[in-house]
Formats: C-alpha cells, structure tokens, sequence
C-alpha cells in the first residue's frame, strides 16, 4: 500500500512539473526557467539513470541536439569574443536539459496526460493574451489615447506594445498563438478528441486567437495561419462532414480580421514603398531608408558572404554576430551596422556560427522531424514544424531563449503522440 501511494506521488510530482513547463511558456522567461528547473529535478530524482540514457540516446532529435551543442562547445577553440560564447553556451544548455526531461516524460506519457499538457498551454496562451489586452486598455485609458505617440507602432494594441507586459517579442509570443490555433482546429475537426473541450468552448478559442493574431502585425503569422486553415481545410473539411454552422462562424470570425488587421495599420505602413523586384534584387544598401524586405535582402546577402568566406566550420558562436557587421559595412549596409542586426534567419546564424557541421545537424533535424509527421500523420507536429520552418527563415529564434524553450519543448514533446505510447499502461485486454 505505501510502495503504491509512493508511486501515485511520484507520478503527480512528475506530471506536475510538466505541465508546469506548458504553463509558463507563453509567460515571463523567469518562470520559463524556474518550470525548467522544476521539471529537472523531477527528471532526475524519479527517472531510473539507466532508462533515462536508454530513452535519451535513442532518440535522434536528442542525440541530434546535443551533437550540436558539442560542435558549439568546439566553436570556442577558434572564437575570439569569448564572453559571449559563453552566454550563447549558458542559454543553448537547454539543447541538452529539454531532451534530457523528455527521456523522462517517456516512461510517464499517455493520451490523458498529452491532451492535459496541450489543454493547459492552450488555456495559459489565452490568459497571456487577455493579460497583454488589458494592460492595452491600461495604458490608452492612462494616455487618454490609443496611439499617443502616432506612430506606426506606436498603438498599445498592437506589436511591440501589445506584448511588452510580458516582456517578450511579438512574434515569439505569437508563435504561441498560432500553434494553439492549430491544435483548437485540428481538435474541431478530428474524430478523437484530446483536450475534452466542448464544440463551442473550442469555437470561442478558436475566434479569440483569429481575432487576436493580426494585432501582432506579423506578416509570417499571418501566413502561418493561412498554411494551417488550408491544410486543415484540405485535409479534413473536404473529407469529412462538418456541421455548417461551424464552418459559418469560422467564415465570420476570419472576416472579422481584416477589420482588425487595417485598425493596428503597421504591416500596411512597414510595406509601403515596397517595389517586390527591385528590394529582392537590389545590391545598393546604402541610405538610411529601408523596406522590410530590402533590408532582409542586406542581411541575407551579407550572411551567404559571410559563410563563403568561411563554410567549413564558421566562425564561432562568440563572433557570430560581430563578423557579420563587418560585411554589413563591405556591403554598405550601415544601417544594419548601427543597429547590430543578426542575420535573422536561424539556418544562415546556425552555419555562421558552426559551418556546414552545424549547419546540416539543424537541416537532418527538420528533415527528419517532417518525415515523421508525414509518416506517422502526426498533425499536431505537422503544424508545429510548418510554423518553425517561417519563424526559422525570419527570426534567430535559437538566439533567444524563449526561442529554444518553445522550439526544444514541442520538438521533443510531439513526437511522443503514438498510439502505443499513448495507451494507458495500466490497460488490460
């Protein structure tokens, strides 16, 4: 009796620190860090060390990471800036850490408590956005005006405003948003239900998020949420019947953004002057004056002459940055030098940083992640690695450790929803 009562603790303590993980991401990166810990030492204390190797090496996305993370660690033996791969080291621990709870979670998952992680992180995502719209209405009511400041982003309601209470970028925040949009539609059409939410519960969550998106004034989210909307629609939609109400209410709501998205404005001024061939094909980034996809142009071509100039194994993960403004100014980008942009893609930073090395550790990652997906029609993992391929191609994400903590805990995470490993393990025949 008391070896069972053991067991039912450990077993609590264990899920809790899980779900505690999910419950903190989409909020500040203090509690990120404190669930991590948590579920460490929950990791460590209740896994057997034997099974925790077992699981742990036998999983390539794990094995994958903490190669990587060797190949960094290698880095500094050709770094000069010293200080700061230390600091890159300090937040990518967490390829090793994340991996190494998820070793653990292995011998404890199952469809009830996969469900509950998502459900919870669903429910915080949603808490996270009120919070960021309420502290909005604080600010404009104490202004005494939306957009005091009458800027482009300068609206409390949207971008880098919207989510400055959490103290995080929008579009990492978004990137939260997004996926829970995906698992609320996947759950509205799929004959299995995992989240045990009612078709009307899903529908409100479902219209908050749409609603809430375009405030983020992100073109990739935007697109993001498109590819899902037509791979759901697609895939299950056409396939199966839906009741017509559902589809009605979710023409409705995507109508509502574009009165959304033409109220924050931003994206519409961030593109104006925009002229598509001429930013894409355009060498001369001189002037102060710059389109968001001139400037993209200016990082992307600095970067490919940077990796050039070193392709084998980079340049260190304490001088990545460093070196790349110094082709800024070969290029004549100064103001990519003034404002010490990064490349802004996580697959250019990755091979400046450790080559072709790193470099093809991050590609068989995807690679095989999307293979899996396709294999085992894992969509909760499908759409999580559609939205991580353009929020790779556009940000760092790995630069910061909001980035890693996302990216590292549904990589890991999602693979494990198979229905053998799903099954209640005191299930009987």
């Amino acid at each position: 009796m008391k070896k069972t009562s053991i067991v039912v603790y450990k077993k609590f303590f264990f899920e809790f620190s899980i779900l505690l993980m999910a419950i903190s991401m989409p909020f500040w990166m203090f509690l990120n860090n404190i669930s991590i810990g948590i579920a460490l030492i929950a990791t460590l204390v209740l896994v057997k060390p034997k099974k925790l190797i077992k699981n742990f090496i036998t999983n390539k996305i794990s094995i994958s990471f903490f190669i990587l993370y060797i190949i960094m660690i290698l880095s500094l033996l050709y770094t000069e800036n010293l200080s700061y791969g230390y600091k890159v080291l300090g937040r990518c621990s967490m390829f090793v850490l994340i991996p190494i709870i998820f070793a653990g979670v292995k011998e404890f998952i199952n469809q009830r408590l996969f469900g509950l992680i998502l459900k919870c992180y669903i429910i915080a995502t949603a808490l996270a956005c009120l919070l960021c719209l309420s502290f909005a209405v604080i600010k404009t009511i104490e202004y005494g005006a939306v957009n005091p400041f009458d800027k482009s982003n300068g609206n409390f309601f949207s971008y880098f405003n919207l989510t400055a209470v959490l103290k995080t970028h929008p579009i990492y925040f978004g990137v939260n948003v997004v996926f829970s949009l995906s698992v609320l539609l996947h759950e509205l059409v799929s004959s299995k239900s995992i989240l045990n939410l009612s078709k009307k519960s899903l529908l409100i969550f479902i219209s908050f998020f749409i609603i809430f998106i375009p405030l983020l004034n992100s073109f990739i989210l935007l697109v993001s949420s498109f590819i899902i909307f037509s791979i759901t629609i697609y895939n299950f939609f056409i396939r199966k019947r839906l009741q017509k109400t559902y589809l009605k209410v979710m023409g409705f709501v995507i109508l509502l953004m574009i009165p959304v998205y033409f109220s924050t404005y931003f994206i519409a001024e961030k593109f104006k002057g925009i002229d598509l061939i001429e930013d894409i094909t355009t060498r001369d980034y001189s002037g102060d004056k710059f389109t968001a996809i001139r400037a993209r142009n200016a990082k992307i071509k600095s970067s490919i002459d940077l990796i050039k100039d070193h392709p084998l194994i980079g340049v260190g993960i304490g001088d990545g940055t460093h070196e790349l403004i110094k082709y800024y100014s070969k290029n004549k980008f100064e103001h990519g030098v003034k404002r010490g942009y990064n490349s802004h893609n996580q697959f250019l930073t990755t091979f400046i940083y450790t080559g072709i090395f790193g470099f093809s550790i991050l590609f068989f990652i995807f690679i095989f992640a999307f293979t899996f997906a396709i294999k085992k029609k894992n969509f909760y993992l499908l759409f999580f690695l559609i939205v991580s391929v353009l929020f790779f191609l556009t940000e760092s994400v790995l630069e910061r450790q909001k980035g890693i903590f996302i990216f590292l805990f549904f990589v890991s995470l999602l693979p494990l929803y198979e229905s053998h490993l799903l099954e209640p393990k005191n299930k009987t025949k």
